[in-house]
């Protein structure tokens, strides 16, 4: 006997991977409800070929419950699968890794199959220039930038380091203080 939750295992039926439901066969021994440990969560994540290089096991992550979004949780890379998978819904070209982050702090009250946003910490520079993406321009594949300068605007080449969704990171070229022109 164990206290806890019962809740759906997601299950291969047919071609889908989901929870069993009214209709399904269920076969002997074959585990479709699971009781799930709360003091020892993992947050299962795919996450996109093209960032699977950015990533690696024992990296930091924050996760973000959609039901307490103030709240950031701490939490450690622990998996990164071995083979790229399809998503149903998504281009069929676009391929996608499963990787597994254990959530450390459980004091709030999380319950399994919860919708979270996982934010990991692949790359950080506490001296880092930013600017916003809509302000970096492309010539051929060369980046650069409107600056005002006097009340004039001139163009400035930049080299661009890492990035997010919303910024690059400046490598050379501008300084801090300068004015940029956003698109």
């Amino acid at each position: 006997p164990l206290d806890g939750v019962v809740v759906y295992r997601q299950i291969g039926v047919g071609e889908e991977f989901r929870t069993v439901r009214v209709g399904d066969t269920v076969y002997q021994n074959q585990p479709f409800m699971i009781i799930p440990d709360m003091d020892d969560l993992i947050v299962r994540v795919n996450i996109p070929e093209n960032d699977l290089s950015k990533v690696a096991k024992g990296m930091t992550a924050v996760i973000q419950p959609m039901a307490f979004p103030k709240a950031n949780l701490k939490g450690i890379v622990e998996s990164l699968g071995s083979m790229a998978k399809t998503l149903q819904g998504k281009p069929a070209w676009q391929k996608y890794f499963s990787m597994g982050v254990s959530l450390g702090d459980t004091s709030l009250q999380l319950k399994p199959g919860m919708t979270v946003t996982v934010q990991v910490l692949s790359y950080q520079n506490s001296n880092a220039l930013l600017i916003p993406r809509s302000a970096v321009k492309w010539q051929n594949e060369t980046p650069y930038c409107v600056v005002v300068e006097n009340s004039v605007r001139k163009s400035v080449s930049v080299s661009l380091g890492w990035s997010d969704d919303s910024h690059y990171e400046v490598v050379e070229g501008l300084n801090s203080g300068d004015e940029v022109i956003l698109n």
